[in-house]
């Protein structure tokens, strides 16, 4: 029973090895989630009104926000919240009545869906602020430790972490810097054979003090692999792009990748918009089988199942030779 029990054990792990040997593949990760105050930076004269968005980024199944922002009280009055379109593209919503309060300095507001059920998913804006503006001068716009982000499971609120950007309003306006760049590109594996995948990841950054959305191309030498928009980079924000290089049809040989972001409007530094990433060596692929990998799962298998049957046959036979000779 031992034996039986051993041979049909080392059977299944020799299935499960094979099969994930086949089909194993790496999962990836999600984005990460950023909410900003978008301009940036910016201002009005005094007796104006100056505006900003609440904007959040690459968020995933958003059921309910809520934010807490403190200005300077000497600068800027609060005068109106008005909800975004991002939460209503999941349905129905319940935004609260904001809190304006020009006494402590602080705008509070909050929204989530009516109907428990999907969120909302991508880039929007989850309110617009309206200030009055009292004076010249400078007034920070931050956000409180009580701003959140949460998505439902299903029977509770689950908090979604997330990166904060502050803004800033200044008047007169300080000089506006446009500038992005490509910080990074690595790649994984360095040595494979034509045909293989090869992930890559760029990261960029906007350098400058105002939001920006632009193009970042991703060559193999001379020749275009692929192109990835970044939409809404807010200042001081670093965000990973992923890209795949299929090397199917692609001679052996070392290539050199470089990535490139596209020039922005009026940026004057344009040398860091680019990155290159060498030692990439692609060799020759092997003759190609006979048989796929589906096929060869199948023969495995059923090499595995007829050993089986036979090893668990086999001792059924020697015990009746066994009572035959005693019987003799």
């Amino acid at each position: 029973m031992k034996t039986r029990l051993a041979v049909v054990s080392a059977a299944f792990l020799l299935m499960v090895m094979v099969t994930i040997a086949l089909f194993h593949g790496a999962g990836l990760a999600s984005p990460s989630t950023t909410m900003a105050i978008d301009p940036n930076v910016g201002g009005k004269a005094p007796d104006e009104f100056y505006s900003v968005n609440v904007t959040v980024f690459e968020v995933s199944e958003l059921f309910t926000w809520q934010f807490n922002i403190t200005f300077d009280l000497d600068i800027l009055e609060v005068v109106s919240v008005v909800e975004g379109p991002l939460l209503k593209t999941a349905g129905d919503t319940l935004f609260l009545e904001p809190e304006l309060n020009n006494t402590g300095g602080y705008v509070f507001a909050g929204c989530a869906r009516k109907v428990y059920d999907a969120g909302a998913t991508g880039n929007g804006v989850l309110a617009t602020v309206t200030f009055k503006v009292l004076a010249e001068g400078t007034s920070p716009l931050e956000f409180q430790s009580n701003t959140k982000l949460r998505s439902w499971n299903g029977s509770t609120l689950v908090p979604l972490p997330f990166a904060i950007v502050d803004g800033s309003f200044s008047w007169p306006l300080f000089v506006l810097i446009r500038d992005v760049a490509v910080t990074g590109v690595t790649a994984s594996p360095l040595t494979v054979v034509a045909g293989d995948i090869v992930s890559v990841n760029v990261t960029v950054m906007n350098k400058g003090n105002l939001t920006e959305s632009f193009d970042v191309t991703l060559y193999c030498d001379y020749w275009v692999i692929q192109s990835q928009t970044v939409s809404g980079l807010v200042p001081g924000v670093v965000r990973t792009l992923v890209f795949e290089w299929n090397t199917r049809n692609v001679d052996a040989a070392d290539y050199v990748l470089t990535a490139v972001a596209g020039t922005v409007a009026e940026e004057a530094s344009t040398l860091d918009n680019s990155f290159a990433y060498a030692a990439v060596t692609v060799n020759e692929a092997a003759p190609p089988l006979p048989f796929g990998p589906i096929a060869l799962m199948v023969v495995v298998v059923v090499l595995v199942v007829i050993s089986v049957v036979l090893l668990l046959k086999f001792p059924r036979q020697s015990q009746s030779l066994s009572s035959e000779k005693e019987g003799a």
